[in-house]
Parts: structure tokens; sequence; C-alpha cells
């Protein structure tokens, strides 16, 4: 089990590093909009394009890691107002039901994604890409976070099962 962690582990810090990357991308290419449009009057076609591309993979890419991290966004009024022994069944809870609805959420785009690329089916855009390439990161995204949500359920249902 420690070899799968470590692995899944590895592609959520390069899925991160690729995330991060895109994220400079996206710096490029509104730079360079702005320097094209104002300076040189002359605007790019496919810097706003890129840029909402880049987008998507950014987030989607960095989800496992929020994950991982566990900073994404929580509500945690319900489990500040009860006792520690119910906090830890509220985090088993939650831990299970985010990576079940992850896991569907995850079936359901690789399925979308799948169609896109059996299709041919292109963005509509001024610079067409075929739509694959820019929904071929949802599933890895929703799939690693729901995987680290598999674990800190086990994590929270194992440290529940042990003796105190």
């Amino acid at each position: 089990m420690a070899w799968i962690y470590l692995q899944h582990d590895r592609f959520t810090s390069l899925g991160a590093a690729i995330s991060k990357i895109a994220l400079l991308l996206i710096g490029f290419a509104y730079c360079f909009e702005v320097v094209a449009r104002y300076f040189f009057n002359s605007p790019t076609s496919w810097a706003n394009e890129s840029v909402s591309y880049f987008l998507c993979a950014m987030i989607f890419l960095m989800m496992p890691q929020l994950a991982k991290d566990k900073g994404h966004v929580a509500v945690t009024i319900i489990l500040d107002s009860v006792s520690p022994r119910k906090q830890v069944y509220f985090r088993v809870l939650v831990a299970l039901t985010s990576f079940v609805f992850c896991l569907i959420a995850a079936w359901f785009m690789l399925d979308e994604t799948i169609r896109q690329f059996e299709k041919e089916i292109m963005v509509m855009a001024v610079n067409p890409i075929p739509k694959w390439w820019v929904s071929m990161v949802l599933p890895y995204g929703l799939l690693g976070a729901a995987f680290y949500f598999l674990r800190q359920f086990l994590d929270e249902f194992g440290s529940q099962q042990s003796p105190t």
C-alpha cells in the first residue's frame, strides 16, 4: 500500500508542478496580449483562448494537491460544535462522501472526454483545438482528489478501529 501512496504522491507533485507552469503561461499570455494590443496595435487571436485553457489545466492539475494538503474549502460549523469523538465520525463521513462524489464526477468527465476524442469535437473558438485537450485534465484532478479523500477516510477509519 505504501508503494501505491508513493506513486500517487509523485503524480500529484508532477501535476502541481505543471499547474504552476500553467500559471506562468497565463501571466505570459496576458502580458503578451497587453503589449501586442496597446503598444503595437496588433492584438493576438490566441492569448485569451489560451488563458482559459491554461486556467482549466491549472485548477484541475492542482486539485489533488489541495486534497492532499486538506487545503480545499471546508465549512466546519458542525464539526466545531460537536465533541472531539463525534468530530472523528464527521471527518470519516465527509471523507467517504467526498471520495464517492469525486469518483462519480471523474467517471462522468472521463466518459465525456472519451466521447469528445472519438467524435473529434473541437472547441468553438477563433483558433479551434480538440476539446479533449482541454477536458483531459478534469478526470485526472477529480480522480486524484478522490483517492486522497479515500486515503483520509482510511486514515480516520483506521484510527477509530485501533484501541485507545
